[in-house]
């Protein structure tokens, strides 16, 4: 349901059936899924797809886990077949199935008729899909490893997946798309990809001087995202030049994760996040401020969380006063 709700949603902004003043139902999903990536990274993550005996069993699996990996998993075999495609399939389970019950392995089979690659290492073989993002349990984590001095007209940079938790191994093709941010944080250049479940190597034209590289531009995949050291400084001085908000979302989200994993230090990010707080809005406003505020209680000592306080509360007076 939240699957479809997302994808008619955006498609009904697009034919302009809702004015695209409305709030863009990515940035509402994208909400979702940052309820649903703490619990997918613990120890405790399950699969979507689970055996359920009895009601405390189905008690236990209503989590973030179940709804919004569960829609994700969706909205992923949407982007790999197409929307064309996927209608036709979700159209022809809804036709044959209303008024009964239905098994998963129907809803596969409906859309096996128009999705005909058997090829075990094809991102769109459905066994693989099924089996990789409904019944394995885990987050996994893309990072690019490229060369920003490399000025060749056919430069390319590789990304690398890899498993969250060791003791859950998650690697699965992930569609995505590749964004290069000049300078100026505008996109250089945006590749549609199909990430590989280890090394996928992607070319660019490295004479456009990118200065950044984000694998996961407009939040088009479930997944986390780690910056490698170039664009994690770039970003964090400059975050407030990319134009398209929900990357921004996404690249304020992947560095907040970088203090939490080690690899940012929380006051850069701070400053960087008090800063951006002006350039924000409604939602995205008020995530950057729990960022701050949980980074602050968490990695600060007394006299310069205090002192972040103090700043935060003038900043967003400020921002009061100026509306």
């Amino acid at each position: 349901a939240d699957c479809m709700a997302y994808i008619c949603s955006s498609s009904c902004i697009e034919n302009g059936t809702i004015d695209k003043n409305y709030k863009s139902p990515w940035s509402m999903f994208f909400l979702d899924k940052l309820w649903c990536y703490p619990q997918d990274e613990r120890p405790t993550t399950h699969s979507v797809k689970a055996e359920v005996t009895n009601t405390e069993m189905a008690k236990l699996a209503f989590d973030g886990i179940t709804y919004t990996k569960g829609a994700a998993s969706l909205i992923q075999l949407y982007r790999l077949i197409g929307a064309e495609t996927f209608s036709k399939g979700i159209d022809r389970y809804f036709q044959k199935y209303k008024w009964k019950n239905a098994t998963f392995d129907n809803f596969i089979e409906m859309f096996k008729r128009y999705v005909k690659d058997e090829n075990p290492d094809s991102a769109k073989n459905l066994d693989n899909w099924k089996k990789d993002w409904l019944e394995t349990a885990g987050l996994s984590q893309i990072q690019a490893e490229w060369d920003p001095t490399n000025e060749s007209s056919t430069a390319y940079l590789k990304i690398y997946q890899t498993s969250c938790l060791e003791e859950f191994p998650c690697n699965r093709f992930i569609k995505v798309q590749v964004a290069l941010f000049d300078e100026n944080g505008k996109v250089t250049e945006i590749k549609d990809a199909i990430i590989n479940k280890s090394t996928t190597t992607i070319d660019y034209d490295g004479s456009k001087k990118p200065k950044a590289v984000f694998p996961n531009f407009g939040d088009q995949g479930y997944v986390k995202v780690k910056l490698d050291d170039d664009s994690k400084s770039f970003f964090s001085k400059n975050i407030q030049k990319i134009d398209d908000e929900l990357t921004r979302a996404g690249i304020w989200w992947s560095l907040s994760r970088g203090v939490t994993d080690g690899e940012v230090n929380p006051l850069v990010f701070i400053e960087s996040a008090i800063a951006g707080l002006q350039f924000e809005k409604e939602n995205s406003l008020m995530k950057l401020i729990e960022y701050i505020t949980e980074i602050s209680a968490n990695y600060l000592t007394n006299e310069l969380r205090l002192n972040m306080s103090h700043r935060l509360f003038g900043v967003l007076i400020d921002l009061l006063l100026k509306t």
